[in-house]
């Protein structure tokens, strides 16, 4: 068949030809980027290069010059210095010159500027280095400093350029007595770039603060210490940058790119250039080397796209044939080349087989329409059953009336891996009904149908191969035929089992059969869920009633006082008997938070009114947040009592807060057991107080009278002169406790510094150990609070007692002190073996001892207690931070003196 010529852009082949030349376009263009990138990628690496060969130079450099300033301050900080020690500096500095690898000179000067002491011997008549601009900037800054380079006149290095470099001497007192000055070799900095350019060409100089060179490629350059002050770079790095600069080297006569850095600490700046004309050159081959990869890859996917497009073309323009043939019934028909547009061809091939389908379409959507009516009337009368029964039974006989068949039975999901038998239709043995089938784990009909969720029939049940099933021995038994199973299943669940029986024949159900006992059994799996789901919602309302009967009756018996109060205005919606009798009045529930104060007398135990915000359910229903406060009540009959009232906020579904519920009971028992344990513990202490006093001074008397008594009973009196000072302490603390409750603890303020009283009581404390090590950590020299020094002593001493106890292994005890705004803060941290949170909340309470690993405790419980109030009363404040298992840190606070506040 010949090929008829058509226009390039309206066939297939121009078509694909056109399109393949337009998606290489964009990546011409991103070709050309890449070019771009490249070349600038080729800058980058050669820059990078720069940088890296100037950092190495830039840390040797510093390293040495850090090495010299380190053996400078070792000298300065000689235990014996003094003011005018120069025979021992010249001693030291003979002995370090002796031992010293690198070829140097060293010196000290005193304060007016002479030498005092040096290495070398000294000229006849040298005068004062005070004008000198290196002794000037040490006495000035009082920092170590590196002068600019000079020639050495005297020593091991004269002739040669040095590197000064000075450090300032201090005596014990800490005052400036003079310097120690270091004429470094600079032979090691040399050799860091004395190898010359790099084999891609780059070379690096190191300069000092003036510009000169002090280390360069040429030799000749360093050791006359040409100055580079004028070049670029170098005038960037004597203003104090750093970075990377394309210039004109007036020394090398061409074009250069630098990148310069600063050496720290040191004023020495390093300097790694590059041609650019080496540069340029490089970046012009890679992008030409790129550009010929590139355009020969074009080409080739030009001649690709060509080739490509035609055998396309071919391929549809035989498929355009074949597909024509199809459409006209002819099936033998095999594709040759077209003679017009091959796309068109498709279509009208399609279209002809539309229409050859047309005609089976029509005849389905008759069926469909006709079932779908069957669906509606069945589902209309499944969605008003009233239970599973009924459901089930109107399911089975349509179903069996659509599919022609007589007998069926239906079966409801009891459990995972049970079926009970619901109804049964015709045939079927209706003794049947109520019986549970059971699943096994072996593939049967039914269990597949029940657990899978998916249809099954068996289309001869009498045939022998079937392996034992419910569904086929019911089936033999009752001599049917053919069976179909569908499960009943609706939202992703299998509710029960639909079972239909062929009696008289056996066969094979249609696909269109199946389809409508699908339908209908979709229907009723919901109809099933809706009937169970409504029966579980008539249990669950009847429960509910019961649990609120049930609550009610709980809350009405239970002793102690319990209210419910509603968001936001918290007015109280329940209330027990045994509240009202506390309270000695009936619950209003109008009342909201503010009236609440009024109505039921509430106030604090020292007699003033609460406010409404106080309130703790005012707390927990607005700002949601549980709460517990001690409330004196003053109650209609003149009575009063003290209440401890502990509320908790109530949240919705969502979260938020819908109200809050109320605990209290009476404490006044309690507070007035408290008051009289108080009032025993003051009159017992005050009445130890005294016979302890007389014990320990005649036990001390003893000792002295009697200094040539046996050892043994030497160390009896000592014991009881112990033992008494611990009864004393322990008695004291009670005191401590008895004034703190009646609020007649007193602390005598004073300006005191804080790191001073902290390093004291750290070294009389160190004494008390070997396993462990008090390290104070502080910045400060001074920092001063108004604080009783006694008593803030001895918050320090029991926190550290505690730190020592609660760390048996040993380790470091870290003292910190730090200035906090307008506050002073201490922490002591052990790495011990922590305190669990539950403990963490009453650490501070009287007489409460955390637990200890698998120990009981030691002591009364009193030390954190006392300590807590003691800085309270400072106006401070104290907390803890701890793991169990991770050590603990207990922090206090002080108010600042005023004249810290000033400064």
């Amino acid at each position: 068949m010949a090929v008829r010529t058509i226009h390039p852009f309206r066939s297939v082949r121009g078509k694909l030809f056109f399109h393949h030349v337009a998606i290489l376009a964009p990546f011409v263009v991103l070709g050309l980027l890449w070019v771009r990138d490249a070349t600038m990628g080729e800058k980058q690496r050669l820059v990078d290069q720069l940088e890296a060969r100037a950092t190495r130079v830039v840390e040797t450099a510093s390293a040495i010059v850090q090495e010299e300033t380190t053996v400078l301050r070792t000298i300065g900080e000689l235990p014996t210095l003094e003011e005018g020690d120069a025979v021992e500096i010249g001693l030291v500095l003979s002995d370090m010159l002796e031992h010293h690898p690198l070829e140097n000179n060293f010196y000290l000067i005193d304060v007016r500027g002479t030498r005092t002491a040096s290495t070398f011997p000294r000229p006849a008549g040298e005068g004062s280095l005070a004008d000198s601009e290196l002794f000037k900037a040490v006495m000035r800054t009082e920092q170590p400093y590196v002068g600019r380079a000079e020639q050495a006149q005297f020593g091991r290095v004269a002739g040669q350029p040095v590197l000064p470099l000075a450090v300032p001497v201090r005596d014990h007192g800490g005052r400036l007595i003079g310097a120690l000055v270091a004429e470094l070799s600079l032979g090691e900095i040399q050799r860091l770039v004395s190898l010359g350019p790099q084999p891609d060409g780059s070379y690096q100089y190191v300069v000092d603060r003036a510009g000169q060179a002090i280390a360069h490629p040429s030799p000749e350059y360093a050791r006359s210490l040409k100055d580079f002050s004028g070049v670029q770079p170098i005038r960037e790095l004597l203003g104090g940058e750093e970075g990377i600069v394309e210039y004109p080297d007036p020394i090398e006569r061409t074009g250069m790119i630098a990148v310069y850095k600063q050496a720290s600490l040191s004023g020495l700046g390093v300097v790694s250039a590059y041609p650019s004309s080496a540069l340029s050159t490089t970046m012009a081959r890679t992008a030409f080397g790129i550009m010929v990869v590139f355009g020969v890859t074009f080409i080739f996917a030009v001649a690709a796209a060509y080739v490509v497009g035609n055998l396309l073309a071919d391929r549809l323009a035989s498929l355009a044939d074949v597909v024509r043939a199809m459409g006209a019934g002819d099936l033998e028909r095999r594709a040759e080349l077209a003679s017009s547009d091959e796309m068109g061809t498709i279509a009208r091939g399609v279209n002809s087989l539309a229409e050859r389908f047309r005609q089976e379409r029509d005849n389905l959507e008759n069926v469909s329409q006709s079932l779908r009516l069957t669906c509606d009337d069945v589902g209309m009368a499944l969605a008003s059953a009233l239970d599973a029964g009924e459901a089930i039974r109107l399911a089975l006989s349509t179903s069996a009336r659509l599919i022609g068949v007589e007998a069926a039975l239906g079966l409801i999901a009891e459990t995972e891996d049970t079926l009970r038998v619901a109804k049964t239709v015709g045939p079927v043995p209706p003794d049947l009904v109520g019986q549970l089938w059971p699943l096994d784990d072996r593939p049967s009909v039914l269990g597949r149908a029940a657990k899978r969720c998916e249809w099954q029939q068996v289309p001869d049940l009498l045939a022998p191969e079937l392996s034992p099933d419910p569904v086929i021995l019911l089936g033999r038994d009752a001599r049917f035929r053919a069976a179909l199973v569908v499960p009943l299943s609706a939202y992703g669940r299998c509710s029960g089992v639909l079972v239909f029986f062929d009696v008289g024949r056996a066969r094979l159900f249609t696909q269109e059969e199946v389809s409508r006992v699908r339908a209908i059994a979709s229907e009723a799996a919901v109809a099933i869920d809706n009937a169970r789901l409504q029966q579980q919602i008539k249990t669950a309302n009847q429960q509910l009633i019961q649990s609120g009967l049930r609550l009610r009756t709980i809350i009405e018996t239970i002793p102690a006082g319990i209210v419910v109060a509603g968001a936001p205005e918290g007015r109280i919606t329940l209330a027990n008997t045994a509240g009202e009798a506390l309270l000695g009045r009936r619950i209003d529930p109008r009342a909201d938070l503010h009236e609440q104060v009024q109505i039921y007398r509430l106030y604090h135990p020292e007699g003033s009114l609460f406010r409404e915000e106080e309130l703790p359910l005012y707390r927990s229903i607005v700002l949601g947040q549980p709460d517990t406060k001690e409330i004196l009540v003053k109650r209609p009959d003149g009575i009063s009592i003290t209440i401890l009232f502990s509320s908790a906020p109530m949240r919705d579904g969502e979260g938020r807060i819908a109200g809050g519920v109320g605990v209290f009971r009476d404490i006044s028992e309690m507070k007035n057991l408290d008051r009289l344990k108080d009032e025993f513990i003051s009159i017992t202490s005050h009445e130890l107080k005294s016979p302890l006093t007389v014990i320990r001074g005649y036990a001390q008397l003893l000792q002295r009278r009697t200094p040539g008594a046996p050892a043994e009973q030497l160390k009896w009196l000592q014991a009881i002169d112990d033992q008494s000072s611990r009864l004393s302490a322990l008695v004291e603390r009670l005191l401590d406790v008895s004034r703190i409750q009646t609020g007649k603890l007193e602390v005598m303020r004073e300006p005191v510094d804080v790191v001073s009283l902290v390093r004291r009581v750290a070294e009389q404390q160190q004494v008390t150990t070997t396993l462990h090590q008090l390290q104070v950590h502080t910045d400060l020299r001074e920092l001063v609070a108004n604080c009783d020094r006694a008593r803030i002593q001895q918050v320090l001493i029991n926190l550290l007692d505690n730190a020592i106890k609660y760390s048996p292994k040993g380790g470091p005890i870290e003292i910190g002190i730090h200035r906090i705004d307008h506050e002073a803060q201490v922490s002591v941290r052990d790495h011990g073996i922590g305190i669990p949170r539950e403990d963490q909340k009453r650490l501070f309470q009287r007489f409460y001892r955390a637990q200890a690993g698998k120990e009981r405790p030691s002591g009364l419980g009193l030390g954190l207690y006392i300590s807590y109030q003691t800085v309270a009363l400072h106006g401070g404040r104290m907390w803890v931070e701890s793991e169990p298992g991770e050590g603990s840190t207990f922090c206090f606070s002080l108010p600042l003196n005023h004249q810290n506040l000033l400064s």
